[in-house]
């Protein structure tokens, strides 16, 4: 009687093991928080974002609007609208960084690109990194591109005019990108995922998901950069929540 209660319980454990890996797959990829940011929009917190304007690089901060814990990035003026670049956030091979946003985005004609990016940088620092290759090379190396699309300018090569699309810096040779159907002018929650293990780019827009590969991480540091971009005026991008986070991914034995 003894052995078939004690088979019993070891069945109930190892039923119960299995069954809460494969319930929550996070619990096998994810270990140990190493670093989590939230903002709560009550400022613009200017010790993690760097403001700056569009293709000038000057502060930018006085055309960001933070009110009521939500933040704006509006195009006020022509291509000089601001852009967000986060200070640098430690990261090693073997981490996993997840970026959370809940945001609305809207396009004021009929060329907008507005956009988030994963990149990474030697620079510890909220600032852009100068130099002879331009501004946008200054930002950081690309890891991950999620493009909010309604433009047709007829000489983009980039797939799509009316999309959401997930990019890498493979996406011309290896064709590692992924389309979506937009989400203009509602309230939508996105994910995205970077997997320094297998890399791997997760992206989860509503609920839906995308995997592109992407490249090896070679620099301590990744920044998260966020734009409301397009040609005229009108466009505008809104945030009332963010996160980002690094944890330490599991290691098999």
């Amino acid at each position: 009687m003894r052995r078939f209660i004690a088979l019993i319980i070891f069945i109930v454990s190892v039923t119960g093991f299995y069954y809460l890996q494969f319930k929550n797959p996070t619990n096998q990829q994810q270990g140990e928080q190493l670093f989590y940011y939230e903002d709560a929009f009550d400022r613009l917190n200017e010790e993690f974002w760097f403001a700056g304007e569009w293709l000038t690089t000057f502060d930018g901060s006085n055309k960001v609007e933070v009110k009521n814990g939500m933040l704006t990035l509006p195009v006020d003026e022509v291509d000089r609208g601001p852009f967000l670049l986060s200070k640098g956030i430690p990261v090693k091979k073997g981490d996993i960084v997840t970026i959370k946003r809940r945001v609305k985005i809207h396009y004021g004609n009929e060329k907008f690109t507005g956009g988030l990016a994963l990149v990474q940088s030697n620079n510890p620092e909220a600032e852009l990194v100068t130099g002879s290759e331009g501004w946008s090379r200054s930002i950081g190396e690309a890891i991950a591109v999620v493009e909010y699309v309604h433009n047709y300018d007829e000489t983009s090569e980039r797939p799509g005019r009316h999309i959401f699309r997930v990019m890498t810096p493979l996406w011309e040779l290896d064709n590692e990108y992924a389309l979506l159907e937009p989400k203009f002018d509602e309230w939508f929650e996105e994910t995205l995922i970077y997997d320094t293990r297998n890399l791997k780019v997760t992206y989860k827009l509503n609920g839906e998901t995308v995997k592109v590969n992407t490249l090896l991480l070679d620099k301590p540091y990744v920044k998260v950069f966020m734009h409301s971009y397009g040609q005229g005026l009108g466009h505008y991008t809104k945030m009332d929540s963010f996160s980002v986070e690094v944890t330490k991914g599991h290691t098999k034995q």
